[in-house]
Parts: C-alpha cells; sequence; structure tokens
C-alpha cells in the first residue's frame, strides 16, 4: 500500500538516527517519479529494495576539475562521489589523485560527515581499490585498501569489469 511507504521510509531513517523528509515532500518524490514512469522517461530508475544506508557507492568523476586555490594558482581535481542508494545521501570530495590514500580519506571524510556506516562498499574498478578484474574472474583488490576497509568492517564488493551497473 502506498501510505505504507512513507512509515517504512521514515522507520529506516529513525534507526539511522536521521531525520526524514515530511510527507508532502516524500509523496510529491513519489508522484514525480510515478510521473517519469507513465511518461516512459529515460531518467527513471528502480532500485532493488535494500535497507537505508547498507551500501555505499564511489566512483569518479571521469572529468578533472581545475580549481583555484587561496595563493591564485590553479589545480586539478578529481571528484571522487560516494552516495548511499535510494538515500539521497551524496558525498564529493577533491582529491589530487586517484590513489588509496586520497580515496581511503574521501570514504572516512564521507563517512563521518553522514554518520552512516554501510556493510558494503561497491566499487569500480579504479586501481586505488582494484588491482586486476577479468570479467568472469574474481576480483584481486588492493591490500592497503582492503587492510582499510577491514578496519572499518566493511566488505567489497567490486562491479563487473566493462560493465558497471552491473
Amino acid at each position: 500500500h502506498i501510505g505504507d511507504l512513507y512509515a517504512d521510509y521514515c522507520h529506516d531513517a529513525e534507526k539511522q538516527d536521521r531525520t526524514p523528509v515530511s510527507r508532502s515532500t516524500f509523496f510529491r518524490g513519489v508522484k514525480a517519479v510515478v510521473d517519469d514512469v507513465q511518461r516512459g522517461a529515460d531518467a527513471c530508475l528502480l532500485l532493488p529494495p535494500q535497507p537505508f544506508g547498507e551500501t555505499l557507492e564511489i566512483d569518479y568523476v571521469g572529468q578533472q576539475l581545475q580549481l583555484t586555490m587561496g595563493d591564485g594558482k590553479q589545480q586539478d581535481f578529481w571528484i571522487c562521489v560516494l552516495t548511499w542508494p535510494a538515500s539521497g545521501l551524496v558525498y564529493a570530495q577533491p582529491i589530487t589523485r586517484q590513489g588509496t590514500l586520497e580515496t581511503c580519506t574521501a570514504i572516512l571524510d564521507g563517512l563521518r560527515l553522514f554518520g552512516v556506516r554501510p556493510r558494503l562498499l561497491r566499487s569500480d574498478n579504479a586501481r586505488s581499490m582494484v588491482l586486476a578484474h577479468d570479467k568472469g574472474d574474481a576480483a584481486i583488490l588492493n591490500q592497503s585498501f582492503m587492510a582499510f576497509m577491514d578496519e572499518l568492517d566493511i566488505g567489497v564488493v567490486p562491479t563487473n569489469p566493462r560493465a558497471p551497473s552491473s
């Protein structure tokens, strides 16, 4: 029943010590998705049901961003993006390189900001996390990255090569 959606959402938010959006805001969002589906919009994405905050996804924005620093000099940054699916939580952090230390720092900063520690991290096959991953084979994970994730008690699930949505 549609009315149960908001109650389930509020319950999940409460378990994570988060403040839910108002009922009217929630149902405006539901209506927007329903309208998109009815129009046949390509942008509609239906996610499998999962507990709030259980999975964290990480990726890098494909193009570098040039920022002017305090001294007036330009510096290029990659943007590391973390999302908690179906939660509305997104964290983006500029990093100077897509290395393991920078990636781990961005993950830790995002976890601290939102206070939501997931059970799983779904990653692409970036070298900072995955050393090798041939289609159909198990991924070989970066040991430094895995030690960090083990300390946080978060499992890592790399996506399949050349199939990031699978």
